[in-house]
């Protein structure tokens, strides 16, 4: 009987990765953790595949799956951005500064020198930690190399999201999507 327990280990992991994505303010740890949540996510379903493969109970949920990752936004973001992260060094994530419109603050700006102050309003902002659009090299016919451009998702099962760009946002609804399907595999294989 399968085991599926190490995937949904996997999963715990990843989202523990996700937690500290929003926990962390320098860039370089923000996106370690974000690349450890991908890694993690991946790692989730192949050791379903692995398990189940053998069983025929389970083809068609990994067929489903399968083609999900390939064709619903937010999963193919999520699997090539794991891909690149693994064959490249590109940079899949920044932080951004993003202004709340028509808020302003008072500021002043001191000259240590002359003792002078300049006051102004100051745009209000708050910086985010967004995932970003990445060149992707895909395998065409005839072995072909061709790069497009993947852009953070806009969409889930034909849902509109809230904000694709957003770390947070995309992987809770990619954790949760793993855990539905893992459970719909244990009802499946009677498990």
């Amino acid at each position: 009987m399968p085991n599926l327990q190490p995937s949904e280990l996997e999963l715990d992991l990843a989202e523990k990765e996700l937690h500290l994505v929003d926990g962390t303010s320098p860039f370089d740890q923000a996106e370690i953790h974000w690349r450890n949540f991908l890694g993690y996510l991946q790692k989730a379903w192949n050791k379903v595949i692995n398990e189940c493969e053998s069983d025929e109970r389970f083809n068609p949920i990994r067929g489903v799956v399968g083609n999900l990752r390939r064709s619903d936004p937010l999963l193919s973001y999520l699997s090539k951005a794991r891909d690149i992260d693994q064959h490249s060094a590109a940079t899949l994530a920044s932080f951004h500064i993003d202004t709340i419109p028509n808020v302003r603050s008072p500021m002043i700006l001191s000259n240590t020198e002359t003792g002078e102050e300049y006051h102004f309003n100051a745009q209000v902002g708050l910086i985010m930690f967004k995932v970003i659009p990445f060149e992707y090299k895909g395998q065409k016919e005839k072995k072909k190399t061709s790069t497009t451009t993947v852009y953070p998702p806009s969409m889930h099962l034909k849902e509109h999201l809230r904000d694709g760009t957003d770390p947070m946002v995309i992987g809770r609804i990619a954790i949760e999507f793993y855990r539905r399907k893992i459970a719909e595999v244990k009802i499946a294989l009677g498990i």
